[in-house]
């Protein structure tokens, strides 16, 4: 009987390094079939539901864009939008060499957490759920209430009242296309707050007075700001990008409306909200910003109809104009509290002939315009105006003939018969943060940070089971799927028996 042919030791050897080999070259492909996929295979949608398809305006800035932008997911990943972020940013991924993303949990990595809160001097205490974008050290910081428009629906419980948010719109694409094209900019913008006339304070934490979150705002567009008393310094600064007045409530002297109308001349930028306060005394800015076409009534407008806790002086309004600063707006609503009329005749009759003026938000149609007044109150007489009333208007001039200076040569206006709805208790309110970006991003002539990108709708899917439905479901997963199992094996073992 011949001996078993045995492997040599070196036949062995030979045939284990082979194999390593041949696994460290399968692992290879993998990776690099795995890293063309990411970037260099064509992405297909095939459903709309849950697509994350992005926008040619997105793609655009993606493709020209030659800065390494990074971006950091800080996200507990059980949060209900951590999966649209996610899908999100994988497409812009994949669109893009120049983007690097990180994903840090909240609460699986808290090392990592507190390095990433240390780097980007976020509160040592901050849990909000954020995504950053940083690029040489400039950043934008998008929030999870950000990300998404909300409501509130009441949850089936016969014992206790109780509400869980619902989420409407997912507005991602146009938050984070807005980040990072503002943290690639070559440059920073300033806007300038004019005060000594009883103006918001950019700094000041009241709840209606207090404009620190609007500030706050200008801050994540990488708009610094700084405080101007025209009374005292004299011209605008050169390098003052936006002017903004905030609800002043006193008069204005000759000499700051002549800056100021110096300054628009010159192709400025101006952002003006007016209040209940000098609604009898005036301003001054009245008639200078009539030579621009608009009109800013002497008058408050209340609107019963659409006030949802029963004052008519604090309602909500969902009607816009045809404009880029109210289009991705969509359904979204404004909250108000005792607005002026601000309206645009379509042409000025005097000043700079030619400047476009468009209104951007009305009230509804059964609105009321007050106007009387004494003694500081309302007083409703029965014979004021009614209907549907303009509450915010914006004025474009361009070409602006020998024009050759720092601002350019385009001159744009954004007016609001309401301050305090920018103040810190409403500006997070429905859709009044959304519209105050969109007047910063249109006065500074920021296209890529606003339209195109409107909010894509959430839908939530859910299955509803009567208790017996249920039970069925529960036994057939508890013991119908084993026992189903069993039978399989049961006749695979019969079969190879016979």
């Amino acid at each position: 009987m011949n001996a078993l042919t045995t492997f040599s030791r070196s036949r062995k050897w030979s045939i284990a390094l082979q194999v390593a080999i041949g696994v460290i070259a399968f692992a290879a492909i993998v990776v690099m079939v795995n890293h063309l996929s990411a970037r260099h295979f064509k992405r297909v949608h095939w459903s709309n539901r849950g697509s994350m398809e992005l926008t040619p305006r997105t793609l655009a800035l993606l493709k020209s864009m030659t800065n390494r932008v990074e971006v950091t997911v800080f996200f507990d990943r059980d949060a209900a939008l951590f999966a649209p972020v996610n899908q999100l940013l994988e497409e812009y991924f994949a669109a893009s060499p120049n983007l690097t993303v990180h994903k840090v949990d909240l609460y699986r990595n808290p090392t990592v957490a507190q390095s990433i809160r240390t780097r980007y001097n976020l509160p040592p205490e901050t849990d909000e759920n954020l995504v950053i974008f940083d690029h040489a050290g400039r950043k934008r910081v998008i929030t999870e209430r950000m990300l998404a428009d909300t409501d509130y629906e009441r949850v089936p419980n016969a014992e206790k009242y109780e509400l869980k948010t619902r989420y409407l719109t997912f507005k991602g694409e146009l938050m984070f296309t807005s980040a990072i094209a503002d943290v690639i900019s070559p440059r920073q913008f300033k806007a300038c707050f004019v005060t000594g006339h009883n103006e918001h304070n950019p700094a000041g934490n009241e709840a209606q007075m207090g404009y620190a979150s609007f500030a706050d705002l200008l801050a994540l567009n990488n708009v610094k700001h700084e405080l101007l008393n025209l009374g005292t310094s004299g011209e605008i600064p050169r390098d003052c990008d936006l002017l903004i007045i905030a609800g002043p409530e006193q008069r204005f002297l000759p000499a700051e409306l002549d800056r100021i109308e110096q300054y628009l001349n010159q192709g400025g930028r101006l952002f003006v909200m007016f209040n209940i306060g000098p609604v009898v005394a005036g301003t001054g800015l009245e008639k200078l910003l009539g030579t621009w076409g608009v009109n800013v009534g002497a008058n408050l407008v209340e609107d019963a109809d659409n006030a949802p806790e029963g004052v008519a002086a604090a309602f909500t309004t969902p009607r816009y104009g045809q404009h880029p600063i109210v289009g991705p707006l969509g359904n979204v609503r404004l909250r108000m509290w005792y607005p002026r009329t601000i309206s645009g005749p379509g042409t000025p009759t005097t000043g700079p002939a030619g400047a476009n003026v468009a209104e951007l938000v009305y009230s509804g149609t059964n609105a009321i315009a007050l106007t009387q007044f004494s003694d500081g109150q309302v007083k409703h007489t029965g014979r004021d105006p009614k209907g549907e009333f303009p509450l915010a208007v914006a004025v474009e001039k361009g070409g602006l003939p020998g024009v050759t200076t720092q601002r350019g040569g385009v001159t744009r206006i954004v007016v609001t018969g309401d301050s305090y709805m920018f103040g810190n208790t409403f500006i997070d309110v429905l859709g009044n943060r959304d519209f105050a970006n969109q007047a910063i991003n249109w006065l500074l002539d920021r296209s890529e940070l606003m339209a195109g990108i409107g909010p894509k709708p959430m839908k939530d899917y859910q299955l509803a089971l009567t208790p017996a439905q249920l039970k069925g479901v529960q036994v057939v997963l508890i013991a119908g799927l084993p026992a189903a199992a069993l039978l399989l094996g049961f006749v695979v073992w019969l079969r190879r028996r016979n």
